[in-house]
């Protein structure tokens, strides 16, 4: 962790209906980030609708004035009608469970993006569980018909 303050954060909101409004942990409220600091920063991303979702990004920034943004993992649209999209997973297991805690569907060491169709499953609240080699996140997702 250098003391360079370079770092970058690139999010692209989707899924739900624009505009779209942002707030990052430190109160700002544009989409994209520059000239941050090394640490974690946290958004929530609310539409037009009042759909929320949030993600998480660490930006590294180096010595030597250059900065690389670990990419957040991202599951939309929530709620959502048929399909799910897993973005930013890469050799994670993913797996999907009703309420009742029953795997409805999953995969083991996922590309990049995975894509999940959910248009056979009733309507209702599901989880989806990613673990990758270093967290595990556990989302509530919503289908809708």
């Amino acid at each position: 962790w250098g003391g360079n303050d370079n770092g970058t954060i690139n999010i692209t909101a989707s899924g739900g209906t624009s505009p779209y409004t942002y707030l990052w942990n430190d109160s700002i409220t544009t989409e994209d980030r520059i000239g941050l600091a090394a640490g974690t920063y946290s958004v929530v991303v609310t539409d037009s609708s009042g759909c929320i979702d949030s993600l998480t990004a660490i930006t590294l920034t180096t010595n030597i004035n250059e900065a690389t943004t670990i990419k957040s993992i991202a599951i939309y649209p929530n709620p959502t009608k048929a399909i799910l999209h897993i973005d930013n997973a890469a050799n994670a297991t993913i797996t999907i469970y009703d309420m009742l805690g029953k795997t409805i569907a999953g995969v083991k060491k996922t590309n990049e993006n995975t894509i999940f169709d959910l248009s056979k499953k009733p309507e209702g609240a599901y989880f989806v569980k990613i673990v990758t080699s270093d967290k595990i996140i556990t989302r509530k997702i919503i289908l809708t018909q």
